[in-house]
């Protein structure tokens, strides 16, 4: 239930949550091209479990005269279980809400940055349910080309995926290379002038064809550690965000969990463990770590400890550099192949100190599906209002067939 204007200290919950899904929306290119299964009829829990059928297919036998028709049954016919696994949440505080209100720039400039860190944390969900794909075209550590991307077509007619529907997300690196791909170039010139100016790929060989800044990539990064002492800490930068306090420790298995306790926090899902430790004497000296899913955002800085905690600071040092290859993984995707399933959540009992609001963004051609939840309450400790998103889904990989990899 609704408080009145007064009882929300002039909070409007509709016009923040309107806001978000319009902010939201563009931000989930591949999110919003994968199939979606729905319920706006009642509310679910995170870990709730659905079960969620998938059509089969048919054949169309020729008949003969005077015979009789059998009943079909459709082939591979069968049913995904999808996990309510992910309820993704941004709170941010408002000292003037009001004010906030009454300023659609203010107001913007407030929810841009927290409806961004949403957007990326689901685009890199759906992204991870695509990667369980087993087919792949491409080769490593290269730029994609059109002949690349014309095998992928191949593939995808060989395996009878259908023609509609079909679409290709690639990196930002990838995105450059087509774009200057020579047997593309005449395309580009004279029949979609208007890609080059823009920067977008569009159709392809069949393909919808857009880049996606958090396109996975893998690669080995190595950190190498000279001295240090157990439980002095030290700091990543990943993605232009600094991790919170890292531990060092001799032990490189303890090591590497603490780092990449302290990276998930950062950006999630991420894949990390360890695949070569160094070590001199009792010092470990180099961490070689395989990273995914961070589009060549990888840990590119050490940060010192900050201030204020004079006597834990690393006293060792630590270069972090690639290793190898780096593969850039881009997807090719039917509809079909993925299922992202959003739902809405029960309703926050009355008398919590919270004011709570869910819209669904239902639009049968562009939306994604999702319903957005509005938090609003008042943080006495801080003196500030609070105003909190939150989001709950699953999403899974529900035809292997109709994905696939292609490298770059």
């Amino acid at each position: 239930m609704l408080l009145t204007l007064a009882q929300q200290g002039g909070f409007v919950p509709q016009i923040w949550a309107q806001e978000g899904l319009r902010l939201l929306k563009p931000m989930l290119p591949v999110t919003r091209r994968v199939a979606r299964d729905t319920d706006y009829t009642q509310a679910f829990n995170v870990g709730d479990t659905l079960t969620v059928p998938v059509p089969g297919s048919f054949n169309a036998p020729r008949k003969s005269a005077s015979s009789n028709v059998s009943k079909q049954s459709p082939r591979n016919l069968s049913k995904v279980t999808v996990t309510l696994n992910t309820h993704r949440t941004v709170d941010f505080a408002v000292s003037d809400i009001t004010k906030a209100q009454a300023n659609p720039q203010t107001m913007q400039s407030l929810m841009s940055s927290a409806i961004a860190g949403m957007s990326r944390a689901i685009e890199q969900d759906t992204i991870a349910a695509l990667m369980g794909a087993t087919a792949f075209s491409g080769t490593a550590g290269t730029d994609l080309t059109a002949a690349v991307v014309r095998t992928t077509v191949r593939n995808f007619n060989d395996r009878l995926i259908p023609v509609d529907g079909r679409h290709l997300v690639v990196s930002p690196k990838d995105h450059v290379a087509l774009l200057g791909d020579s047997e593309l170039r005449g395309y580009f010139n004279f029949i979609a002038p208007e890609a080059l100016r823009a920067g977008e790929l569009g159709p392809i060989f069949g393909f919808d064809t857009f880049m996606s800044q958090v396109a996975p990539a893998t690669c080995v990064q190595r950190l190498n550690f000279v001295g240090g002492n157990n439980g002095e800490t030290f700091r990543l930068v990943w993605n232009g965000f600094e991790t919170a306090d890292i531990a060092f420790n001799s032990t490189a298995a303890t090591l590497v969990s603490n780092i990449q306790t302290a990276l998930r926090a950062l950006t999630d899902p991420i894949t990390m463990g360890a695949s070569t430790v160094s070590v001199a004497g009792a010092a470990i000296t180099a961490i070689d770590v395989t990273f995914a899913l961070g589009a060549l955002n990888y840990p590119s800085a050490l940060v010192y400890q900050t201030e204020g905690v004079a006597g834990t600071a690393y006293t060792g040092t630590c270069a972090v550099t690639n290793q190898g290859t780096v593969t850039t993984n881009n997807l090719a995707f039917h509809r079909e192949s993925a299922l992202f399933c959003p739902r809405m959540f029960p309703d926050i009992p009355p008398g919590q100190g919270v004011n709570a609001y869910q819209l669904t963004d239902d639009d049968p051609d562009t939306g994604t599906g999702l319903t957005l939840r509005v938090l609003q309450w008042y943080d006495g400790d801080a003196r500030e209002y609070r105003v909190g998103f939150d989001v709950l889904y699953g999403v899974t990989l529900a035809r292997n067939v109709g994905a696939q990899r292609v490298l770059g």
